[in-house]
């Protein structure tokens, strides 16, 4: 991985300073850590592969040369502030837009994962009551019910989690659109 490669997946431009990628390490680390997924094992190997590569660009970004101090050039410290502001905004949004897409495909797996839960649990159930009178079918019938709701249980609170980071990075995308504005 190269730094441009690096600075891609970091949601950041060719200018971005050592506190830009820092910043937008830290934040990526808190929505791509494997841990957050504890209770989804297909959710937490992806997680960990997404994870593994963003240390590896923070490693290639933490070691690159950055961009010299004389970029701003001629300009007052005052217009060099607002090209640094509106420069910082389109990195960032699209830090934001790349973890939002990411946390979108991760909610379509829950929501795989919810359908597949409650056809277990139907499933389950049908067997059990259809097949009550032979008792090892009706046991794995009753297995795959309660198998079903755990598995619900689970994925619904992995959804709702999903759903508060979407949310969260909408208003994070909005502050940083009116911060770039003003």
């Amino acid at each position: 991985m190269n730094r441009s490669d690096a600075l891609k997946m970091f949601g950041l431009g060719d200018d971005a300073t050592p506190s830009d990628v820092k910043s937008a390490y830290r934040e990526l680390a808190q929505i791509m850590h494997p841990d957050r997924f504890a209770g989804n094992n297909r959710l937490q190997e992806r997680a960990t592969e997404q994870f593994k590569r963003l240390q590896e660009a923070y490693e290639v970004l933490k070691d690159a040369p950055g961009p010299s101090a004389q970029a701003a050039g001629g300009r007052t410290s005052r217009s060099a502030a607002a090209a640094a502001r509106t420069g910082d905004a389109d990195p960032r949004i699209a830090g934001i837009r790349a973890a939002r897409i990411q946390l979108v495909e991760q909610r379509e797996v829950a929501f795989d994962q919810r359908r597949n839960a409650l056809g277990f649990i139907v499933v389950g159930v049908l067997a059990a009551f259809f097949l009550r009178r032979f008792a090892v079918a009706a046991a794995l019938g009753s297995t795959a019910a309660l198998w079903g709701i755990v598995q619900l249980v689970s994925t619904q609170r992995l959804i709702t989690t999903l759903g508060e980071h979407l949310d969260r990075l909408k208003v994070e995308e909005r502050r940083v659109r009116d911060e770039a504005s003003s």
